[in-house]
Formats: C-alpha cells, sequence, structure tokens
C-alpha cells in the first residue's frame, strides 16, 4: 500500500512540473477564402471558429512533452498537426499531462475543415465549409453552418447543433450519446451502444439507428422525406409531424408497438397513414429485433 501511495505521488508531482514547463505557442498564416484547413492532435482539446479574415490564427498551450507543432502550407491547404516524441505511447499520453496541446484556432469563415484528435475534445462554431470532426475518447461539440458535416466519436458524446440551411449531417458515435438539434436536410445518425437523442426542424431524409442503445426522434419531415429508424435491443421512441401527413410502417420481431392513434398497438407489423389522408409522400418505417417502438404525429 505505502509503495501504491508513493507511485501515484510521484506521478501528481511528474504532472505538476510538466504543467509548469509547458510553454505557448503562437503563429498567424496567410489562408485562402475557401481553403482546406487540417489539425491533427493526441491529447488537449482543440477549439475552432469561423472568422472573417483571409488568414489561419493559432494559439496553443503545449505541454512539456510535446515536442513541436508542424505547420504546413500550400496555397489552397493548411496542415496543423501537434508532434509527440516517438517513444511515447497511447498509454503514457494519456497519463502525461505534458502529452497534452489546447489549440484555438480562427480560420476564414468559408473553410473546410477536417479536425482528427485521440484523447482531445473538438468544438467548432462558425465554420460554413464542409467540416469532418473525428475523435477517439474525446467529446465533439459542433455548432453547424455549412452545407456538408460529419461529426464522430468512438467513447465520446457528441453535441451537434445545426441551422435553418438544408444540410447534409452525419452523427455517430460507438459507446457516447449523440445529441442533435435543429437538424435540417439529410440526417444521417446512428450508434452501437450509445443513445440518440435527435431534434429535427425539417427532414429531407432520415436515416437513424442504434445496436443496444435508445433512439429518441422528434422532428418534422419535409413533404417527400423518407425516414428509416432501426435498432436492435434499443427502444424507438418517434415524435414525428408532417404537413401533408405521412404514411407509416412499423414492425418488431419480440418488441412490442405502441401508437398515440388510438387501438394500433400491438406487436405488429403495422402500417397505415397520419393527416390529411396521407396526402403527402413522406413515409415513415420503423423497425426493431427485440426493441419496443412508439410512433406519435405529436
Amino acid at each position: 500500500m505505502r509503495t501504491l501511495i508513493l507511485i501515484l505521488i510521484g506521478v501528481a508531482w511528474v504532472q505538476m512540473v510538466y504543467a509548469a514547463d509547458g510553454r505557448s505557442y503562437s503563429e498567424q498564416l496567410s489562408a485562402s477564402a475557401t481553403g482546406h484547413v487540417q489539425i491533427d492532435d493526441i491529447a488537449g482539446s482543440v477549439t475552432v471558429n469561423g472568422w472573417d479574415k483571409p488568414e489561419v490564427d493559432i494559439q496553443g498551450e503545449l505541454g512539456a512533452t510535446v515536442e513541436r507543432v508542424d505547420v504546413t502550407h500550400t496555397a489552397d491547404r493548411i496542415v496543423i498537426k501537434v508532434i509527440l516524441p516517438e517513444n511515447l505511447n497511447h498509454l503514457n499520453h494519456m497519463l502525461d499531462r505534458g502529452a497534452e496541446a489546447a489549440l484555438q484556432v480562427h480560420v476564414p469563415v468559408n473553410s473546410t475543415l477536417e479536425v482528427s484528435t485521440v484523447s482531445a475534445p473538438i468544438t467548432i462554431d462558425g465554420i460554413h465549409g464542409a467540416s469532418r470532426l473525428h475523435s477517439v475518447s474525446g467529446d465533439v461539440h459542433a455548432g453547424l453552418a455549412g452545407a456538408d458535416e460529419d461529426a464522430a466519436s468512438v467513447s465520446g458524446n457528441v453535441y451537434v447543433s445545426g441551422n435553418p440551411t438544408v444540410a447534409t449531417v452525419r452523427v455517430s458515435t460507438v459507446s457516447g450519446t449523440v445529441f442533435l438539434t435543429h437538424g435540417v436536410g439529410d440526417i444521417s445518425a446512428h450508434t452501437v451502444s450509445g443513445r440518440l437523442d435527435l431534434a429535427v426542424d425539417g427532414a429531407k431524409s432520415s436515416d437513424v439507428g442504434s445496436v443496444n442503445g435508445e433512439v429518441d426522434y422528434h422532428g418534422h419531415l419535409m413533404p417527400d422525406a423518407q425516414m428509416n429508424a432501426t435498432t436492435v435491443d434499443g427502444k424507438l421512441t418517434v415524435h414525428v409531424s408532417a404537413d401533408a401527413g405521412y404514411m407509416y410502417n412499423i414492425a418488431t420481431f419480440g418488441g412490442t408497438i405502441y401508437t398515440c392513434f388510438g387501438g394500433q398497438n400491438g406487436s405488429g407489423p403495422l402500417s397505415g397513414q397520419v393527416g390529411a389522408n396521407g396526402a403527402g409522400h413522406a413515409s415513415v418505417r420503423l423497425r426493431t429485433l427485440r426493441g419496443g417502438v412508439y410512433l406519435c404525429d405529436r
């Protein structure tokens, strides 16, 4: 026990030394107004904001173990990479606060953005170009303004806020939760063992699914929208409306179907139409293997 305490004290002391020996990093580069910006970080954090200047501004706090920040610059592409020593393995950099790099980056608002991290959360806002945000064990926070967005985390949560512009939005996680608000356009959301909590202002299409997690979908369908939602063991809760109504088809192998329409509960399969005599061409298709299904138009 005494040995363990001494080891823990030593680790804490090393971390404090690394923190004390950290250093600041700053660089500014001219950039294309519609160029591509790529950021790769291992541990720490990455925050990116869009602005109207034709330049990229990089500010950071680097832990003592961080070797350097590599920046390569061409006419329409900037790549920013945090470099750690080659002998620092994944377990060590997770325990070593000196391996963290906290980056705050401003890029032209119409840039195409690509961010990849391992143990670092990602936060972006105000980017009108396409965004690709991928983290292994960090959360992803994205205020989306572009027309093509992809946000994913393996074991972290994904928080995405959309905008009134019709867009293609893809969000996914393996074991975390996906929170989507104000989604508009083509929506794709998937998880393995996490949860999907989706609020969609206007879906042109929706493809959502989970293996073991629950799916909670609240939204409005455009006139010709197609919605598909599936789970294996998770519950499907769907509150969806459409101005001209929609057709629905529900099936489950071992679960139970409930609706708010009255007199249509049971084991299914179940199909019908909602509102305006089904005048619209929107459709809702719900499938589970062993999970329950609840559908309501309000």
